[in-house]
C-alpha cells in the first residue's frame, strides 16, 4: 500500500509519569501507511475499530478489535491500516514499574526487540477507552489520579491472558550490568564503566551483552537515555536540556541517536510529540 499521512483524524493523549510516558486514543478515517522507524520505548497498542498491521523485518502482526500488540524497545517496524475508520488506545513506556507489576516486570523489562499479540475482553476494551475519553481530559476532575490508573488497568487487562512464564533470565553479570545503566544511564558512563561493574574486561562484556539481549551496550544505554529524553520533552525542555539531562554528552550526538531510532529530530518530536 502507498504511504499515505499518518496523524489521526482525531486524537486525545495524556503525558504521564515515570517510567509510563504518554497514552492516547487515536482515530482515523482514512489507510494510512507509516515508513520504518523504532521507538526508545514499549509500545502497547489495542484496536476499537478497524485493522491495524505492525510489520517488522521478521513477521507481520495484525490488530483486529479486541487484539492487541506490545512492543519491545529498539524494535524496528512500521503500522498501518487498510480500513477506512481504524480507533485504537496506545501506551507508551519506559518500563515495567517492578514494584507495582511485579510479574510483568520480571517477565518482559529485560527483552528487547520482540512484538506479542493477543486479545482481551472487548467490552472491557472499550469501557477503558470509555473512561480514558471522559476522566483524563485536562479540566475533568482527578484527572491526574484517572491517567495512572487507567494505564495501569489497560496493560494489566491486556496482558494478563497471556499464559504464565516464568521470569526472563540472563547470566547474574549481564543481570549486574542492566541493574547498573538503569540506575547510571544518565550520568556521563560509558562501555567501560559498564563491564568494570559487571566485572568483565571491556571487550568480553560486549560480546556477551550482545549475545544476551541483541543489543550492542551502547546502543543499549542510548536507548535508555532516549525514553528519558522523550519525556522531558514533553515536559516542554529545550533540547539541549533533555540531551544532557538524560546523559548524552553533546546535543549533536543526541540528535543523530534521536533521528536515527524514532525518524524524528527532537525538535519535531516535541512540536508534534503524539504521532
Amino acid at each position: 500500500m502507498q504511504a499515505t499521512p499518518t496523524q489521526p483524524e482525531e486524537q486525545h493523549a495524556v503525558r504521564l509519569p515515570e517510567p509510563w510516558l504518554w497514552f492516547q486514543a487515536l482515530r482515523y478515517t482514512a489507510p494510512y501507511q507509516t515508513s520504518m522507524h523504532r521507538h526508545p520505548a514499549w509500545q502497547l497498542t489495542a484496536s476499537l475499530k478497524g485493522e491495524f498491521r505492525f510489520r517488522t523485518e521478521q513477521t507481520t502482526v495484525h490488530v483486529r478489535p479486541g487484539e492487541w500488540v506490545l512492543m519491545a524497545p529498539g524494535l524496528r517496524h512500521d503500522a498501518g491500516s487498510d480500513s477506512q475508520t481504524a480507533c485504537a488506545i496506545q501506551i507508551f513506556f519506559r518500563r515495567f514499574p517492578a514494584d507495582l507489576m511485579p510479574e510483568f516486570a520480571g517477565r518482559f523489562n529485560l527483552q528487547r526487540k520482540t512484538a506479542i499479540s493477543g486479545d482481551m475482553d472487548s467490552e472491557r476494551l472499550r469501557q477503558i477507552y470509555s473512561d480514558f475519553m471522559q476522566h483524563t481530559q485536562p479540566d475533568a476532575a482527578y484527572c491526574g489520579t484517572w491517567n495512572c490508573a487507567l494505564a495501569m488497568f489497560f496493560v494489566a487487562n491486556a496482558l494478563s491472558g497471556l499464559p504464565p512464564e516464568p521470569p526472563f533470565s540472563v547470566s547474574p553479570v549481564i543481570q549486574k550490568a542492566l541493574e547498573f545503566m538503569e540506575e547510571h544511564f544518565a550520568e556521563p558512563i560509558g562501555v567501560k564503566d559498564i563491564a568494570s561493574a559487571a566485572g568483565l574486561s571491556e571487550s568480553r562484556f560486549s560480546v556477551r551483552f550482545s549475545e544476551a539481549t541483541g543489543f550492542a551496550p551502547m546502543r543499549y544505554l542510548n536507548t535508555l537515555r532516549l525514553a528519558c529524553a522523550q519525556n522531558i520533552l514533553l515536559s516542554g525542555a529545550s533540547v539541549e536540556e533533555a540531551a544532557f539531562t538524560s546523559g548524552f554528552s553533546t546535543v549533536q550526538y543526541f540528535c543523530r541517536c534521536f533521528r536515527r531510532e524514532t525518524g524524528q529530530s527532537p525538535g519535531e518530536f516535541r512540536a508534534h510529540p503524539f504521532r
